[in-house]
């Protein structure tokens, strides 16, 4: 099928791409591992929801201030739009890769963002669909982070991040491997936590760091104004167990499961051989191991001694 062809109706690309931004507000400045970008066209009430929901990383931006990424939010009649053939609530979208731009389509909304940061990001929201407004706003931007990071040498990842003695540890899985377990219990034991969802991996001096960054999974409460780079002592592939164990994991076997989770970038023909390049670098300076574990906090005392 035909990109966004399920979405979108054929004359949206010949009536819409000029429409003006419904709000002529200054917009929301939000500041995502060392990145800034600016949400320009939202209303003020969504402006606010978005800062109390990343509370710590937002500001008001000035013409003075610094920004990488532009990300314009306009709106379009419904008759472009297709209605969605599934529950309300779920989340579809589909991606069109191409070598300087990727296109993404789904219920409500069809947007782009160039490989030049320096040129805006355009996403057009259906007119109607103000239930599900800052969702896709919020989602359309952790897509546009996941490449800026991949561009700079990082890695946006899926995964669980926790703080022990200053650095950062992080535990890699899909949905349903742990992450939100593992950090619930680190949570009760007093740790601190990143993210029990994604995190921001850059590259830095003496190796590589992590960002918190204020995309959160069940633990929605992990808010925090600090965006300094935590060394990143060692990465782990999670496993919930009957018993506590780390093991050691292959070359083969840590590129696999480092791949499985960068989100966006990872299905992107275009730059398959590039992101391999850019794992196999962050492994030749990060140790990767398998942690098994159980709900009882076992493997916190394990994590202190581990490399």
């Amino acid at each position: 099928m035909e990109f966004a062809a399920a979405y979108i109706k054929p004359d949206f690309f010949t009536d819409c791409p000029d429409l003006p931004r419904l709000s002529s507000s200054p917009g929301l400045g939000i500041r995502l591992a060392g990145l800034h970008f600016t949400l320009v066209g939202l209303f003020e009430s969504e402006i606010s929801l978005l800062e109390e929901r990343f509370r710590g990383f937002t500001y008001r931006p000035a013409p003075e201030d610094a920004v990488e990424q532009v990300i314009e939010i306009r709106e379009a009649p419904s008759r472009y739009f297709f209605a969605p053939s599934y529950p309300k609530g779920e989340n579809h979208v589909q991606f069109d890769y191409q070598l300087d731009q990727i296109r993404l389509a789904g219920s409500h909304f069809y947007g782009y963002f160039d490989r030049n940061p320096n040129t805006p990001s355009n996403i057009w929201v259906e007119q109607g669909a103000d239930h599900a407004r800052i969702e896709i706003v919020e989602n359309f931007t952790r897509a546009v982070l996941a490449f800026r990071l991949f561009e700079a040498g990082g890695l946006l990842v899926h995964s669980a991040g926790i703080v022990i003695d200053g650095e950062a540890l992080l535990f890699l899985g899909r949905s349903g491997a742990g992450k939100s377990t593992l950090s619930g219990i680190a949570l009760e034991h007093g740790t601190d936590i990143l993210s029990d969802d994604l995190n921001a991996i850059i590259p830095t001096r003496g190796g590589y760091g992590v960002c918190r960054i204020p995309f959160t999974g069940d633990l929605r409460h992990l808010q925090s104004s600090s965006s300094q780079a935590l060394p990143l002592r060692a990465i782990f592939m999670l496993s919930q167990h009957s018993s506590t164990k780390i093991s050691a994991m292959s070359l083969a076997q840590s590129l696999q499961g480092i791949m499985v989770c960068s989100p966006f970038v990872n299905t992107d023909s275009w730059r398959y051989d590039q992101l391999l390049e850019s794992i196999e670098r962050l492994l030749a300076s990060v140790p990767c191991r398998c942690l098994r574990f159980t709900k009882d906090g076992e493997f916190l005392g394990l994590l202190g001694n581990s490399p």
